[in-house]
């Protein structure tokens, strides 16, 4: 399934393709709390209550702030996700997303990678 929808937040783009939801970060995102709502809204609009996998493109992330992470790794936003691949080639968003899964424990299983190929064949497999 291949679905062309894109809806463009503050932060990114939100589309599903072969039935995993994209998040990819603009170029010097910084995310606040009020971005990551906006997002889950866009998830919203786009899985239509279906639960999915999920591939965020942290590559342009610039920061993201605590707020905005421990709202991202609540118990209510596993209830759409299966799992979710982070990417990033960026030491400094490397860190973040690490510690981003090590201290707010998302409950959704969270991994992260630097190439998007082996992200996907991570989801592939749950």
């Amino acid at each position: 399934m291949v679905n062309k929808d894109i809806i463009e937040t503050s932060i990114g783009n939100h589309f599903i393709q072969d039935d995993v939801l994209y998040i990819v970060f603009k170029e010097g995102a910084d995310v606040c709390i009020d971005c990551m709502k906006e997002s889950k809204k866009a998830r919203l609009l786009l899985q239509n209550n279906q639960k999915m996998k999920i591939l965020v493109d942290s590559r342009g992330l610039f920061n993201i702030t605590k707020e905005a992470r421990d709202y991202a790794a609540e118990d209510r936003h596993a209830d759409l996700s299966i799992a979710m691949a982070l990417v990033s080639d960026s030491l400094p968003t490397k860190l973040m997303m690490n510690f981003f899964i090590k201290f707010n424990r998302p409950k959704t299983p969270t991994k992260m990678f630097t190439d998007v190929d082996k992200a996907l064949e991570w989801l592939n497999i749950h």
